[in-house]
Parts: structure tokens; sequence; C-alpha cells
């Protein structure tokens, strides 16, 4: 078996990352959920963490046989950055196979909320989180506030109801930049866990719709456990742990709650830019539109 290979993040001091990597409060959990930890399984979240990889607060491996892509096209382990919302299928022993990095919104921007924090793009609003990441093509620092319209941008964001979008990471493409994306929006974590064999999933996002029986997260329905219902409300940020089929075995709320406009608790450390995406597609048909 090949070595593996972490990706160091310097200057991180470890109770930081310890932060940025599991941990979170329990609001549910079954006894299921012990024997559920070495199965193979999908992974759905922001990266958090990459002296160590991180995904959706779940320490991820990877080895020479681990592939990634980033908006469908191919591309190498380097090009992973804190705040890109990714699905990593991940083998018993807890060693990434495959890697994806998905863009919920790209191209010009058009318009700029910041009173309530929103981007526009096309006929898609995007709400900033406050510990989002940003990053530009050079050594200035990026800000919130000197996003302007008609800049190019890709944005990683977490699903929330009602096809609403709350964004973890925004970067200002270059003029003359590689920006060849072939899919855009957020994943279908049913498609891709069928294609990737795993019955199991852990997944981050926003609390959508609830109804007497489920809840909807990455624009998926999950069973609702009755002794979590008082304590889930709109727009809370969750790690779901469950089955593919919408069975909910734990629910966490992550060490960073937030339901915006809550002040951030932490901040994401953002790296230098990912080299250039190669042009070769690879399963854009796994992605839905916002």
């Amino acid at each position: 078996m090949a070595a593996l290979v972490w990706i160091l993040l310097p200057c991180l001091p470890a109770p930081a990352l310890a932060t940025l990597c599991g941990g979170g409060s329990v609001l549910f959990a079954t006894p299921e959920v012990s024997g559920a930890s070495v199965e193979a399984t999908g992974l759905f979240g922001a990266i958090t963490g990459l002296g160590g990889l991180c995904i959706g607060g779940v320490p991820v491996a990877i080895d020479g046989g681990t592939t990634v892509t980033v908006g469908g096209l191919p591309s190498r382990i380097e090009a992973l950055q804190i705040g890109q919302v990714a699905w990593a299928s991940v083998s018993e022993d807890s060693v990434a196979t495959r890697i994806d990095v998905f863009v919920a919104a790209h191209g010009p921007l058009l318009e700029v909320d910041r009173p309530g924090r929103r981007l526009r793009f096309d006929d898609t609003w995007v709400r900033v989180l406050d510990d989002a990441v940003f990053q530009g093509p050079g050594p200035r620092p990026v800000r919130w506030d000197s996003l302007e319209t008609g800049q190019n941008l890709a944005v990683s964001a977490l699903p929330a109801g009602e096809g609403s979008l709350f964004a973890t990471r925004i970067e200002i493409i270059p003029a003359g930049a590689d920006e060849r994306i072939v899919a855009r929006g957020i994943p279908d974590l049913a498609l891709l866990a069928r294609r990737d064999g795993v019955g199991l999933l852990r997944v981050e996002g926003f609390l959508g719709g609830r109804a007497p029986d489920h809840f909807d997260l990455a624009r998926m329905p999950w069973s609702l456990p009755g002794a979590a219902a008082p304590q889930l409300i709109p727009a809370m940020r969750l790690w779901v742990l469950g089955r593919v089929g919408g069975q909910v075995l734990e629910i966490r709320l992550p060490p960073a709650r937030i339901s915006p406009p809550a002040p951030p608790l932490f901040r994401l450390v953002p790296r230098s830019s990912a080299e250039p995406r190669r042009s070769r597609s690879a399963d854009p048909d796994a992605t839905s539109a916002p």
C-alpha cells in the first residue's frame, strides 16, 4: 500500500486545528454510531483543515491513489483549499479514494447587498458567511467590503433550504485565467453515493425545511428523531451521520455554530491560490444547478 501523504498547514497551532476538525456538540446519537465508523463513507462539507485533511469535521487520510476533481475537471491534491466544499469517498480504513470539489456559483458578480452580506450571480443569490475565506490573485488581501460588481468570482457554498446558499469561500478569478468549469451547483449526494458505492453519509449543511417526521439538509430528506426535534431550528449549521436512505444516526452542532448573521467564532485559514485546472472533464453529471 502506498505511504500516506499529508498536506502540512504551517503556523496553525494544535488547539486551533482541533477546533477545525472534529468536536462539536452531540444533539442526537444512536448505538449504531460506533459500528458505522468502520464502513465506507461519503463525506460532504467544507474543508476546514489541511494539516491533516478535514472535510465536514471529519479527518481524512490521502494516498497516491486518491483522485481529485475541481469543478468537474481533473486536478491535484495541491488544489485543495480551506473553505472549498467537497465530497470525499472514504474507504473503511479512512483513506479517501476520491475527492470532488464543487463550485456553487461562478461568473461575473452582478449585485452586492452589503447590509445582507449577499451576492448575486445571474438569478442566484449567495449569503456570505462571517467566517468565509476570501482569495485574490495577488498578495493584496481580499475583504468582503472590497468586492465589486463586474468581478469574476468562483464561490464555494453549503446549501440551505429553498435553494439558498451560504458561501464558505470566494475566489476572485484574474483576467486571462483558466476559467473552465464543466460542473456548477450543489451535487446530488444520493447520486454520488451510488456512483461510489457507499451506504453511509456524513453531511454538513444548513437546516432547511422541517416536517413532523423529517428535515432537509444538503437538499436531502432525513428522518427527524423525536429527541432532536425541539433543538433543530431553521438555518442551523449541522453535521449529520446517516444512511443513504435518510436514516439519521447522529446529529452534531459544529464547533463554530453559525446561523447568519451571527458573529464568527473562528477564522478559516486561507492558502495560496490553486494551480490552473486541466481541461479534461470528469463526471459533470453528479451536480445540479443551484
